[in-house]
């Protein structure tokens, strides 16, 4: 989901997060990562939450396998995914591939007329 609807909701959750959650925040370069420091923020006031920011111009395309790596498996989980369609038709084939059901990949889709 896009990071914008995320903020929002960790602004307004008084306590703890619901059950561990890991972000990825994915931008082409450093200066894109708008938010960053909030999230960080954010991750001291949440134990649960992880935040993994990936720069594709320093580590080269983002995938499930780093996801998997960073997060140590993707048993039992939702993924929850926003951003350019090549990029998240990539990354549900990779989540599918590694066994995440169908059910359980949400997508938001956003485009530019």
């Amino acid at each position: 989901m896009g990071v914008t609807p995320f903020l929002a909701w960790l602004r307004d959750e008084p306590e703890t997060v619901p059950r561990e959650i890991a972000l990825f925040c994915v931008v082409r370069l450093r200066e894109d990562a708008l938010f960053a420091d909030e999230l960080h923020t954010a991750h001291e006031r949440h134990p649960g939450l992880s935040i993994h920011l990936h720069v594709s111009s320093e580590s080269g395309t983002f995938t499930v396998d780093r996801i998997a790596e960073k997060t140590g498996g993707l048993d039992r989980c939702e993924v929850y995914l926003c951003g350019p369609r090549p990029m998240v038709d990539a990354l549900e084939r990779g989540f599918r591939q590694h066994g995440v059901d169908r059910t359980a990949i949400h997508f938001e889709e956003f485009a530019f007329r």
